[in-house]
């Protein structure tokens, strides 16, 4: 996992209210499974997020789901390394997250790269190089 919810799982608790979830794919394939397992929930996909990622919509709820793959270079999650041990639980939900690194290199590259300077992205910052 990747994102708010990867950075609030770090930090050990909410630092905002999140809408979204995003996930972090091993391959191409994986991606192919994972958007009919949500169409399959009654998601539908919508344009790319501005990252290049894949993004499914509820409807119903107003959640969003971005997701890309690790093999894909066309976003954000490109050749980012996944490991088996890097592991948060929250509220008892245990789940994996790509590493602190790629997080910094992400969130830094949306900031200077890409000219998006918002309070939330700069919050995720600094979470990331506090710990």
């Amino acid at each position: 996992m990747s994102g708010s919810w990867a950075i609030t799982g770090k930090h050990g608790s909410f630092i905002k209210q999140i809408r979204d979830i995003d996930f972090t794919m091993r391959t191409k394939e994986d991606e192919v499974n994972f958007s009919k397992l949500l169409e399959g929930l009654g998601l539908r996909k919508v344009e790319n997020s501005p990252m290049g990622a894949n993004r499914y919509f509820d409807p119903n709820t107003k959640a969003e789901v971005d997701f890309g793959s690790i093999t894909y270079p066309g976003t954000i999650y490109y050749q980012i390394p996944l490991s088996e041990e890097d592991q948060v639980t929250m509220d008892n939900f245990a789940y994996r997250v790509i590493p602190k690194e790629s997080h910094k290199r992400i969130y830094e590259s949306i900031l200077f790269s890409r000219g998006r300077s918002v309070r939330n992205d700069l919050i995720k910052l600094k979470i990331l190089t506090s710990r």
